[in-house]
């Protein structure tokens, strides 16, 4: 599923099966057997309640602006593993998202294989800056995570004073 340039908003809650409700709640449209969905320019809010999509979440290129920050929120999983970029696994796959929470247990991100650089504070709110090309950064807001792995590139980890790291 792909859609236009505006706000939209996302929900599954069965697996590949989604409901998009269009800018402003205009229409509602549910979909089924579903793998892939791509989010246009404007910002995409996807919600992920105890379900998943088994191809790529795609929130496609933002607009530059702090409005137009794409969000996707992961409820009711546990031991779920993220994996930041375009390829398509047995992970949950995620690319061109800014912000991304989870309130489950035992979940992991998996960093894209950029020059990645890590930073982990206390307040559990957490970021990744990804090194795309010469030229280009992309950050990636993170909460809820208790596992961060690397990617293939050099990986920078700054760990703010007060984080507790043995869990």
């Amino acid at each position: 599923a792909e859609m236009d340039d505006s706000d939209n908003t996302w929900v599954i809650a069965a697996n590949n099966t989604l409901t998009y409700t269009a800018p402003y709640g205009s229409e509602t449209l549910t979909f089924s057997a579903i793998d892939h969905v791509r989010g246009g320019s404007q910002q995409d809010a996807f919600t992920f309640d105890g379900a998943l999509l088994s191809g790529l979440v795609d929130a496609g290129a933002d607009d530059g602006t702090e409005a137009g920050r794409d969000t996707l929120v992961l409820a009711n999983m546990d031991d779920l593993v993220v994996y930041f970029g375009e390829r398509v696994s047995d992970d949950f796959n995620v690319v061109n998202v800014e912000e991304i929470s989870t309130d489950g247990a035992n979940n992991q991100i998996i960093a894209d294989n950029y020059a990645n650089t890590w930073n982990i504070n206390d307040d559990d709110i957490n970021s990744i800056r990804q090194q795309v090309s010469a030229d280009v950064e992309q950050e990636i807001i993170f909460t809820g995570f208790t596992q961060m792995t690397g990617g293939e590139d050099a990986d920078r980890f700054v760990v703010n004073a007060g984080v507790d790291i043995s869990n």
